[in-house]
């Protein structure tokens, strides 16, 4: 099965996970939020699929395109 991988655009520091492994996810979705310069900036899924990975918890400092999540394509 096809594998997208969701990563964080920049540094910061992750606020919430909205999502766990398994749940089914649409395009668009809100797959969490970080915060990055004093800005909180939602994570979006580019497509539909199911999580297959989480690769953050809330609280971690993230670097830029670290890995957020793994979508399994539908």
């Amino acid at each position: 099965m096809a594998c997208e991988q969701v990563t964080v655009p920049m540094v910061g520091k992750i606020l919430s996970v909205d999502v766990k492994v398994g749940d089914a996810v649409s395009a668009d979705q809100q797959l969490g939020t970080f915060e990055s310069m004093k800005m909180e900036m939602p994570i979006f899924a580019p497509l539909a699929g199911t999580v297959a990975s989480v690769g953050v918890s809330v609280g971690d400092a993230v670097e830029a395109d670290q890995l957020f999540c793994e979508i399994d394509l539908k």
